[in-house]
This record gives structure tokens, sequence and C-alpha cells, in this order.
């Protein structure tokens, strides 16, 4: 029986990370004319055809834009002013996550001088990023060392019940 428990966990430690993830993580990336953004569930795994909804400053109401993402998760789209635009993606199995874009004057000076500006990833996915390694991380760490521990008392204790 004690072996079994010890094979369950080595196979737990051994599941993808896509399994045990939960949520939505949100990178942007703005390239002078365009803000791409990539959703994913993971690190690894994208969220393929979501419907995405995208608000402009001027009418934060209605939607400005609607669309599905790529196969990648990626969703592409050139904002017309400045302004806190928000992003709306939803892959209709419970899954949403809503981010707000900070288009500014010098997304659209870069963008009439033909440059590109610096890349901006946005707070929320680049926390949910490393905290999900973090906790994989130190889950592995103590997860292996509870096994090492485990598997070294039982040989204690048959030692001892051996002496006997």
């Amino acid at each position: 029986m004690r072996n079994l428990t010890l094979l369950f966990i080595v196979l737990s430690g051994l599941l993808p990370t896509e399994v045990l993830a939960h949520g939505v993580i949100i990178d942007i990336n703005m390239q002078s004319p365009t803000v791409i953004v990539k959703s994913s569930y993971s690190l690894s795994q994208h969220l393929k055809g979501a419907n995405v909804k995208v608000y402009s400053p001027s009418v934060p109401d209605i939607p400005w834009l609607t669309g599905i993402t790529d196969n990648n998760g990626n969703f592409a789209f050139v904002p017309d002013s400045e302004g806190d635009w928000v992003f709306d993606v939803d892959d209709q199995q419970g899954h949403h996550e809503r981010a707000t874009i900070a288009v500014s004057g010098e997304f659209f000076q870069s963008m009439a001088a033909g440059g590109k500006s610096p890349q901006q990833e946005s707070s929320a996915g680049t926390f949910q990023g490393k905290g999900y390694r973090i906790i994989t991380g130190l889950s592995l760490i103590f997860g292996i060392a509870g096994i090492f521990y485990g598997y070294r008392s039982g040989q204690v204790a048959d030692k001892k019940q051996n002496k006997h």
C-alpha cells in the first residue's frame, strides 16, 4: 500500500502545469502602430478562438472592435486615440480576463516617426506568469523532499522492526 501511495505522489508531480493552472494570462506588446495582445491559460497553453472585445476610451460602454484570438492566442488592433483602452477576452468556458491598455501620445509620435515603441507587458500577465513558475518550482521541491523523507522514515522503521 505504501508503494502505491509513493507511486501516486510521483506521478502527480509529473502532471503538466497546464492541468494545474487556472485563470488567464494577458501579455501586451505595443509595436506602433499596432497593439498585440497574447492571451493564454498558462505559459504554454494559448486561448485559441476566444471572443475578444476592445473598448475605446471615448466610448467605454460599447465595443469599438470585436473578434477572436488566433491559434496562438494573439489579437491585434490599431488604436485611433490616446487613453485607456480596455481589452476583454472570454473563451466561453468560464475563463475571462480584462486588461487596461494605456495608449499614450508617445505611442502615436513613434508611429508618425516610423519607429517602434518599447515593448510593454501588463502587470497582471507578468505577475501571473512568474507566480505560476514560483508555485510550480516550490511544489516540486517540497514534493521531492517529502518523498525522500517519507521513504527514509520507512527504511528507519523497517530497520527498527527487524532488530526486535
